[in-house]
């Protein structure tokens, strides 16, 4: 099949939410095609990622954008979603989420601009959104912050922890350190929950 028809198949599918058996109407093409040029378009796509997926950039300080101008550094917004699937009926309590559908659990990241730099899909729609962040971040080909954001959090968060004290600002080695000890708590796997790290996690990360 030529590779304009599986292309063509595959927008179908994904902008109007068709069936197998519509496409294979629509095409002339048997059920085992369609769902094999679809994979194969598919699989194309992922691979194109590097390409079609938008390199984000940080807001400059002289922005004078009135939505995102405060937000120095800032490389977009992080959210996630449900999307409603079919799975095995044994499979359905786990997919179940707290309004009853069964979905699952995607997380997405996007520039100002409404343009995708991530996507983590998979999860179950019942976990919580804060364990599916946590993989997102420690897989090895994960969601990964540039160290100027890092830096940026960590001079915020030192200035305001010391706001009646003497305030300065954190070197990258120190970045480096609180980063990698946050790393070890979390595979410590003590002081994890659902949300974050459980009470109490500060004290053992100071220690760190």
């Amino acid at each position: 099949m030529l590779v304009d028809k599986q292309v063509a198949m595959f927008l179908h599918i994904i902008s109007q939410h068709l069936k197998n058996r519509v496409i294979k109407h629509h095409f002339s093409r048997s059920g085992e095609t369609i769902s094999r040029s679809f994979h194969n378009v598919l699989n194309a796509v992922i691979r194109l990622q590097d390409v079609l997926f938008k390199k984000a950039e940080p807001i400059i300080a002289n922005s004078t954008d009135l939505r995102w101008k405060w937000f120095k550094n800032c490389l977009g917004a992080l959210d996630g979603t449900h999307i409603k699937i079919k799975v095995p009926t044994v499979d359905k309590p786990r997919y179940r989420t707290r309004k009853g559908d069964i979905a699952t659990n995607m997380l997405g990241v996007c520039t100002p601009n409404m343009q995708f730099v991530y996507l983590f899909p998979g999860w179950e729609g019942s976990v919580a959104d804060g364990r599916v962040l946590r993989d997102a971040i420690s897989r090895r080909h994960g969601l990964k912050v540039p160290q100027i954001v890092m830096s940026s959090f960590s001079q915020s968060s030192v200035s305001s922890q010391n706001s009646r004290g003497t305030k300065r600002k954190w070197v990258p080695e120190e970045d480096a350190a609180l980063v990698a000890c946050m790393v070890d708590l979390h595979n410590a796997e003590t002081f994890n929950a659902d949300t974050g790290f459980k009470a109490g996690y500060l004290n053992e990360l100071e220690k760190c």
